[in-house]
């Protein structure tokens, strides 16, 4: 057992928690993560500082805000020069590891991370750049409203091979720290895409809430009006459509079968860890980057800071209750934070506000920031620039190649070792 704790950190992407069983959904079937808010602490009221996928994870890793690290939108470039929990905890003397999404956006695809098991599943280039010089016109990569018309079970789909994946690798990962038995802690970071839309899931989990009555939501389109949530709905298409409720249950059905995915892959994450004498010595965080409206007042995905879109479950044991300080946590669980110079922007926040903004330097940072990634994202097109990370499998670490004893091998590979 090494002295310092290991870290297991699982994400979710766009999951809401007001759609959790430990959050009082009375539908929502995820005891997996009901046993971690139980046998835990549940932060229940965690709000991501940029409730879109890029922009909020590049907060939670690096501990600064938005304005701080120009995390505008999801085609901006992460600085390498941005420490991360990745680099703290690498310094202080962990193994980190990533498997699944973090939607690095830039040459660096690591970010402090050692290892990296699997390929990201999003651009890692400036093709999804907004352009806020031409705000009226929709952008063909932007959500839609066919995902929510078009939701449903399915055998497959890229964002459940994805997940498959990233779970996959991670136990795999586990299990060769169990055999190492060196006291070297590790942190492992994994993150899913699910349930993010489009509102897809398989016919297992959709079959989950057979004869249920799927919920309806609170407010429809109409009942609360403002101008920012009109902006977004225009964007993603919903101001031209009328959905039935029949369409909107198929859409809630089908992302509270993604949840109970995500679900079933955190029971195998810690199973894995109590069948690799892991648990003992591991704190688990169980986050996601933000959540989603799923048919509040008529809107869909995330984008504003409403509470199904900005809020997020955090369950961990240590102290915390913003996205921004989540880096903050791992140092705190090694008790090591006094050794590194992180400093907590949270704890400045109150003189922020209070200080206010210059918005009109603000606005044109980003829009600076945008007509640079457009001009860029043309010339790269032409060039074939290639910033996307493909792990490199070693077959002959795992399997039987050429002129290789088998049972040494074997031997090798067994845990437990007896």
């Amino acid at each position: 057992m090494t002295k310092k704790p290991n870290i297991l950190l699982i994400m979710a992407d766009q999951l809401a928690p007001q759609f959790l069983p430990c959050f009082g959904h009375p539908i929502v079937k995820a005891p997996a993560i009901q046993r971690l808010s139980e046998n835990g602490v549940t932060f229940d009221a965690a709000y991501t500082n940029s409730p879109l996928c890029a922009p909020s994870r590049f907060v939670m890793m690096s501990g600064r805000l938005p304005s701080q690290i120009a995390a505008w939108d999801n085609a901006v470039d992460f600085s390498a020069e941005v420490p991360t929990f990745a680099h703290y905890l690498e310094h202080l003397g962990y193994r980190t590891c990533l498997s699944g999404k973090m939607h690095f956006v830039g040459p660096d695809q690591l970010h402090g991370f050692k290892d990296r098991l699997t390929t990201d599943v999003y651009p890692s280039d400036f093709t999804w750049h907004p352009e806020w010089d031409r705000p009226n016109e929709r952008l063909d990569w932007f959500h839609n409203m066919e995902v929510v018309k078009k939701a449903g079970p399915c055998v497959r789909s890229m964002y459940l091979d994805y997940d498959d994946e990233a779970a996959f690798h991670a136990k795999r990962y586990l299990f060769e720290r169990a055999r190492e038995g060196n006291d070297q802690p590790f942190m492992l970071t994994v993150s899913f895409i699910q349930p993010h839309d489009p509102y897809l899931c398989r016919q297992a989990e959709w079959d989950l809430y057979k004869d249920v009555e799927i919920d309806l939501p609170n407010l429809r389109p109409g009942e609360i009006e403002d101008a920012q949530c009109e902006r977004l709905r225009y964007g993603y298409g919903a101001t031209d459509v009328d959905l039935d409720d029949e369409t909107i249950r198929r859409a809630r059905r089908a992302y509270y079968g993604s949840i109970s995915d995500v679900d079933g892959k955190v029971a195998a994450l810690t199973e894995a860890l109590h069948e690799s004498g892991l648990s003992e010595n591991t704190v688990v965080i169980f986050t996601s980057d933000h959540g989603d409206m799923l048919g509040e007042r008529g809107m869909w995905f995330k984008m504003s800071f409403l509470d199904h879109s900005a809020r997020k479950g955090v369950y961990s044991r240590t102290d915390g209750m913003k996205l921004v300080d989540l880096k903050s946590d791992p140092l705190e669980t090694t008790n090591l934070a006094a050794q590194t110079h992180f400093s907590n922007d949270a704890s400045a926040l109150q003189s922020e506000i209070e200080s206010r903004y210059d918005i009109a330097a603000l606005t044109e940072r980003v829009l600076e920031s945008q007509r640079r990634r457009a001009f860029l994202k043309t010339v790269m097109r032409q060039q074939g620039v290639a910033w996307d990370h493909h792990p490199a499998s070693a077959a002959e670490k795992s399997y039987v190649r050429n002129s290789m004893p088998i049972y040494e091998l074997e031997k090798r590979a067994r845990f437990p070792t007896t």
